[in-house]
């Protein structure tokens, strides 16, 4: 997944069919656009965490990563996930 997203992002000009896949810069702006990133952070995090964790932990891991992207996005940082 993180490099087929690299790939989008490194390209000029996105197809119609490309274009969802890739956030709007000001996406913290917007409340579905801040659910589709809470949504796809907790599936990565589902799928790469220990199933050890408590769902506890598990929130908390959720809510340190989001505040985390939120807090570079709303000080315009860049950065890409590879």
């Amino acid at each position: 997944m993180g490099e087929e997203m690299n790939n989008l992002l490194k390209k000029e000009k996105l197809t119609k069919a490309e274009e969802p896949r890739v956030l709007i810069q000001d996406w913290y702006k917007n409340s579905q656009s801040r659910e589709r990133v809470i949504d796809r952070i907790e599936k990565t995090l589902d799928s790469e965490l220990p199933e050890s964790y408590s769902r506890a932990i598990f929130s908390t891991k959720l809510n340190v990563t989001y505040n985390f992207v939120y807090d570079y996005a709303q000080k315009g940082e860049k950065w890409v996930s590879a």
